[in-house]
């Protein structure tokens, strides 16, 4: 097989992940796992390039997971093959980034490939179930998440205005034969920008909201701070990106005020509630909202985790244990289910695993990102990447207070943005030989 043909197959492949992660992420998971039967060898390349401390923190992981799960006594609420598909469910949020790292071997022009593709994939969904005049329009009177859930849908969407912001000064400047395609790059780019706008606008997600205002404006600060001073023409293109980007958000808060007052307003009353009250939320409040909502079952996490807080109740617990309280206040509004987790991350892996397993994960995803961190450093690879893919783990952290990890569309995103860091850190070059490239990219 020819060297052209084999970097053919390999991007197609990569473009074939990117696009499901964001469209269909269950199929995305199943590939991941394919990946992980077919190519265990990629553990053993990432340990020998470098990362030994991650792949012992991988293991670490591993160990422990499959530990928690087996070598407990089964609960009335967890039947064997539920746990061990659960189990499986965060061994590959925690380890399946690996293979993809090595297919990807921090080469820019497949990390894009990845990226790209996974944005027109979640791009799909909105033109699969929107009408193209609310599109045109700029307006969505309900909450939607397109083809994946609401909350979902403004995370990705927010992480992807990120992209655009940090990547477009550098894709918009790059030099070109034709002045018609500098052109259409900035056609594109706006066209990507206004379709994140949208959907972030139609999610409502109040935890997509706070995470766009918190990280995108710390991260460009950052890039201004840490980069060298870039030319007149580059900084007078990026700010010209930022205005447009804060422009779209003010039109979009102003079409739209109505639907997203009418969703924050019942949240600033619960607000009130909790804050004022001795004893928040102990009857059913007369504002029903969605923070009335998670602070309800965040309340039912602290009483379980209060009975047994340091080694935890055992996978697939919390569905049982809000099921079995009797309090219909942790049912969804619309279809009156009983809620599937606590909606927060945190409170999930604690009631799952207690205090201490907490801090056994704490302490492997610690030395994980230590290793990593070390190697970017000794590397320096694009600082542009490095940053994009610490400002997007940064927002989902914080977003995971309001939400669950281990679904499959955020496990599809964590998966595609430890992916591509881990092959920056691990299969870069070394720096000594890496100058070029850097300062290509920085100029």
């Amino acid at each position: 097989m020819s060297a052209r043909l084999h970097e053919f197959l390999k991007l197609s492949l990569i473009a074939i992940l990117g696009f499901l992660a964001c469209s269909l992420p269950d199929s995305f998971t199943t590939l991941i796992v394919l990946l992980m039967v077919a190519r265990p060898e990629s553990y053993l390349k990432a340990y020998r390039l470098g990362g030994q401390k991650m792949i012992a923190g991988c293991l670490m992981l591993a160990s422990f997971l499959v530990f928690d799960a087996f070598t407990r006594d089964i609960p009335p609420f967890s039947h064997p093959g539920e746990r061990a598909l659960d189990t499986a469910r965060w061994l590959l949020l925690l380890l399946g980034f690996v293979p993809l790292a090595d297919g990807l071997a921090g080469k820019p022009s497949r990390i894009a490939v990845l990226l790209l593709a996974a944005l027109a994939g979640f791009f799909t969904g909105l033109f699969k179930t929107t009408p193209l005049k609310s599109i045109l329009l700029f307006q969505n009177d309900f909450q939607t998440g397109f083809h994946l859930t609401a909350p979902t849908t403004g995370l990705i969407a927010a992480t992807a205005m990120l992209g655009l912001l940090i990547f477009g000064p550098f894709i918009l400047n790059k030099e070109t034969r034709y002045p018609v395609w500098r052109g259409l790059k900035i056609a594109l780019w706006g066209v990507a920008l206004y379709l994140c706008t949208f959907m972030l606008m139609a999610s409502q997600s109040r935890a997509a909201y706070l995470v766009s205002v918190i990280v995108i404006p710390l991260t460009l600060w950052l890039q201004d701070h840490c980069e060298q001073p870039p030319k007149e023409a580059s900084q007078r293109l990026k700010i010209g990106l930022q205005i447009a980007t804060l422009f779209l958000i003010v039109q979009g808060l102003a079409i739209n005020h109505e639907a997203i007052w009418h969703r924050i307003a019942p949240d600033l009353s619960s607000l009130k509630e909790i804050v004022s009250s001795a004893a928040p939320l102990s009857n059913p409040p007369p504002v029903e909202s969605s923070l009335t909502l998670r602070w309800t079952v965040l309340q039912e996490a602290f009483r379980v985790i209060q009975e047994k807080p340091f080694f935890g109740w055992g996978p697939l617990s919390s569905r049982s244990f809000i099921a079995s309280s009797g309090d219909q206040r942790l049912m969804t509004p619309v279809t009156k289910i009983w809620l599937a987790h606590f909606h927060n991350g945190y409170a999930e892996i604690i009631v799952r695993s207690g205090l201490i397993g907490f801090l056994v994960i704490l302490i492997c995803l610690t030395l994980m990102a230590h290793s990593l961190l070390r190697a970017i450093h000794e590397r320096s690879p694009p600082r542009d990447l490095v940053m994009f893919c610490l400002s997007s783990l940064t927002m989902i952290l914080i977003w995971g207070f309001s939400s669950n990890f281990n679904s499959d569309p955020i496990r599809g995103l964590i998966t595609l943005i430890s992916s591509t860091l881990c092959s920056l850190a691990i299969y870069m070059k070394p720096r000594r030989l890496n100058t070029a490239l850097n300062g290509e990219r920085t100029a």
